[in-house]
């Protein structure tokens, strides 16, 4: 943030010359390419970031339409009939 600062100063400061000196532009440019650099090395870090992001994602698995039909089948069981919660409990003891 404090690079931001600087670099804002140093453009309005060289807005503000009447006689832009070559090391005042000197100084304008050291300064855009320092920024830029912090710029490319914040986009490195949030780069690996989403690196690990996606690697922590679960990825989905492809089923096939017997094991859809089958899931779907339970599924509307489980709507129509409810979960009998005395099995469900004695299958947790188990």
């Amino acid at each position: 943030m404090q690079e931001q600062h600087f670099l804002l100063s140093k453009v309005l400061n060289f807005l503000n010359t009447d006689r832009r000196s070559i090391s005042t532009e000197a100084e304008l440019l050291k300064a855009i390419y320092e920024e830029s650099r912090v710029i490319k090395e914040e986009l490195r870090r949030l780069s690996s970031r989403i690196e690990l992001i996606e690697a922590g994602l679960t990825q989905e698995e492809e089923i096939s339409e017997e094991e859809a039909k089958e899931l779907d089948k339970l599924a509307e069981e489980a709507k129509k009939d409810g979960v009998p919660w005395e099995k469900l409990k004695a299958e947790e003891r188990n």
